[in-house]
């Protein structure tokens, strides 16, 4: 399903996905439902955009295992 699309998703990518918003998409990541990370810069300093493993995205879809 998610074959054509790199291991690591930005979050405009998994809204498309999910055929929500990307505001949908960050309220998603800010309650932790979606898991995401920031790049740093060399300084240390976080970068501002928050990426998805595809994988995360894999079990979020699939749901909780009962």
């Amino acid at each position: 399903m998610l074959e054509n699309y790199p291991d690591i998703l930005k979050v405009e990518d998994v809204a498309s996905i999910l055929r929500v918003s990307s505001q949908d998409v960050n309220y998603y990541l800010k309650q932790g439902a979606l898991r995401s990370f920031r790049f740093k810069y060399p300084d240390g300093r976080e970068g501002r955009r928050r990426w998805v493993p595809k994988q995360a995205l894999i079990e979020y879809m699939e749901g909780p295992n009962e």
